[in-house]
């Protein structure tokens, strides 16, 4: 009984491996393949491991993806499974911006403050411009306090004044 039921998942898991084959062409391998450190087999284990994009090693390195480690490398951002940017980071900006909105304001019209230099490494400055950060928010306080739509917006408005900063344009990696 138990060599029946390994031979019948063996061939499954053969067959599972044919069909992947055969959906998985060369051409749609070259126009899947990305830059972020794995190919159309997703991030992973497998991804981390195989390096290759070829249809075999892709086909190898999903089934590792598929049996192990997946879930957890995309829910703990391990294994190449990162968002080095992107939606995530803009959420991130926009959680802080609504949580701590008060002392923000606050803190703008100060120019300074604890949660002003996070929010300000939040949004790609490094400390070293922290002060900078502090004296354009002071400056744009009116116009960056009078944002009366969404945490989005605010967010977009302190963007685009440090991208017309000056200092900040170029030290902070928005």
């Amino acid at each position: 009984m138990n060599k029946k039921y390994l031979l019948s998942l063996t061939g499954a898991f053969v067959l599972f491996l044919s069909f992947s084959a055969n959906a998985v062409s060369a051409q749609s391998l070259k126009e899947l393949n990305n830059n972020k450190g794995y190919g159309v087999s997703g991030c992973g284990l497998g991804a981390f491991v195989f390096d290759g994009r070829d249809m075999g090693t892709q086909l190898v390195s999903l089934t590792l993806n598929t049996l192990a480690f997946q879930t957890f490398a995309i829910t703990t951002g391990s294994f190449n499974c990162v968002d080095n940017g992107g939606a995530f980071k803009q959420k991130e900006q926009e959680v802080f911006a609504a949580v701590n909105m008060t002392s923000l304001e606050q803190e703008m019209a100060a120019g300074k403050g604890e949660n002003l230099n996070a929010f300000a490494n939040l949004m790609g400055c490094p400390s070293t411009h922290s002060d900078s950060f502090g004296q354009m928010t002071r400056k744009e306080y009116t116009r960056l306090s009078s944002y009366s739509t969404t945490p989005s917006a605010f967010v977009q408005m302190v963007k685009e004044s440090i991208q017309n900063d000056e200092t900040l344009s170029g030290a902070c990696m928005i």
